[in-house]
């Protein structure tokens, strides 16, 4: 492609970001490693860092069906739009 498309693609992908976040997750192994790799993600778009605690309850609830207000299933084909999303709010 070359490196002004790359360049491009790249801005056009991620240019709006400014923050990477790190989520610690329990259970999670090789911690550092991880961190080392979201500060090296974020130098190379030029972006701060920030780091939160997380917990694996949506997607437990996600992976094993149960209802949450938080999760919403949208069936395939179907166009999601402003509209559609505030019925769930």
């Amino acid at each position: 492609y070359g490196s002004e498309t790359a360049k491009s693609l790249i801005d056009t992908l991620y240019g709006r970001y400014r923050k990477a976040m790190f989520i610690v997750t329990p259970g999670i192994k090789n911690i550092q490693q991880y961190r080392d790799q979201v500060e090296k993600i974020a130098r190379f778009f030029n972006w701060e860092t920030t780091e939160t605690n997380g917990n694996l309850d949506l997607l437990s609830s996600l992976v094993n069906g149960i209802e949450e207000k938080d999760i919403i299933r949208i069936e395939p084909g179907v166009k999601i739009t402003e509209e559609l999303l505030e019925k769930y709010n």
